[in-house]
């Protein structure tokens, strides 16, 4: 209230309220007057519906969601485009607004970065009703994004002045989590990178996960592929694929995928693990990586070549000292790594190791390969 003497019948007298208005995002507010001469009122204007009493609050509300998946899960890739649905309530009809957005990682509060620059958009509308909603869609370089969370803040402005904001980092409305996956393909037998040849292999990726939304259902989709030559793996013209749906309890985890199918051809190829996450249907996470070694098993080969040491031939005489030296050439050791070659000669009519006054035969050689193919001798005497 204010108490005001007038130097003239008609005039005008102000009365500013202040007051926490914080809470009232989306109401209109009237003001009524009464005035009062002497304790008693003279003249009031009480108006609800009048416009020259009114201010409106404007009140915004966000919801973003990748265009591609039409959820608020995203895959990073070159061309990554966001829309963000803006719901408005209490705007005037006929008046122009603007729409300022910008996108936060989630992660550090602070604006995303992209090459350097701020991720943002302007949009410039005339609402027809009071309460409606608006697009704004983002486009943006996002292959650098796998693992991070997005959030939409935008503000609403009329003649240049900021009147509905809607800024809050923990909005999973406004959030887009954008998945990483990682993959580790290990011999179930060995628990290593390599594997022997064999009619029943069985081959485990781990695939830890990163920024998926807690309660929600995925598939993991995994095919080998063939290292050489960077296509699928074919073994009797059919790929080696597995799938698993899972529902993680948090947002990083791990899930694992066992491929099991017949081997004893690959002696000497290297398979590698492709992984694709799915969200709903729609892709949100890959990693395709031919070059990667955890993603890798090698399956060595070696083949082996006996001969007598005394004519290099396959023929030797029966005689008190022999020497047979085996070259045995292998492919697809690790370089480095250090190996143990085992030799046994055998009987060939028997079918069972040759026994020298009930002994084996028997030599075995630890080297470590400067190369992945290469060649070791044993020599038997």
């Amino acid at each position: 209230e204010v108490t005001f003497t007038p130097e003239q019948p008609d005039g005008s007298v102000e009365l500013t309220f202040t007051f926490d208005g914080s809470a009232l995002a989306g109401k209109s507010v009237v003001a009524f007057e009464d005035c009062f001469r002497d304790g008693k009122e003279v003249a009031v204007h009480h108006d609800i519906d009048s416009k020259e009493q009114t201010v409106d609050i404007p009140d915004i509300s966000t919801e973003l969601k990748d265009d591609v998946t039409g959820s608020h899960a995203a895959e990073a890739t070159e061309n990554m485009s966001l829309t963000d649905t803006v719901n408005y309530k209490g705007l005037r009809p006929g008046r122009e607004y603007v729409l300022k957005g910008i996108l936060m990682d989630k992660a550090t509060g602070d604006p995303l970065l992209i090459n350097g620059e701020k991720v943002t958009q302007e949009l410039r509308f005339t609402p027809d009703d009071t309460d409606g909603s608006v697009d704004m869609t983002f486009t943006f370089e996002g292959s650098a994004l796998a693992g991070k969370s997005v959030v939409a803040f935008e503000s609403c402005l009329y003649d240049g002045k900021e009147i509905a904001v809607h800024h809050d980092i923990d909005s999973e409305e406004q959030t887009v989590h954008i998945p990483e996956i990682e993959t580790k393909l290990t011999n179930d037998k060995t628990g290593t990178h390599e594997a022997l040849a064999e009619k029943e292999m069985s081959l485990t990726d781990t695939i830890p996960y990163h920024n998926l939304i807690p309660g929600k259902e995925y598939t993991m989709k995994g095919v080998l592929m063939d290292k050489a030559t960077g296509k699928e793996l074919l073994i009797n013209g059919e790929k080696v694929t597995k799938e698993v749906t899972f529902t993680p309890e948090k947002a990083d985890g791990t899930v694992e995928l066992t491929f099991t199918f017949d081997g004893s051809s690959l002696a000497g190829k290297s398979v590698v693990a492709f992984e694709d996450c799915y969200y709903d249907g729609k892709e949100i996470a890959v990693h395709h990586d031919i070059k990667s070694k955890d993603q890798t098993v090698d399956i060595p080969k070696i083949v082996t070549e006996l001969v007598n040491d005394a004519t290099g031939e396959h023929e030797a005489e029966a005689a008190k000292e022999m020497s047979l030296t085996d070259k045995v050439s292998y492919n697809n050791l690790k370089a480095g790594k250090e190996y143990t070659m085992k030799g046994t000669l055998m009987n060939k009519e028997t079918g069972e190791p040759l026994l020298i006054d009930g002994k084996k035969v028997t030599k075995e050689v630890t080297f470590t390969p400067e190369q992945p193919d290469g060649s070791v001798e044993l020599t038997f005497t």
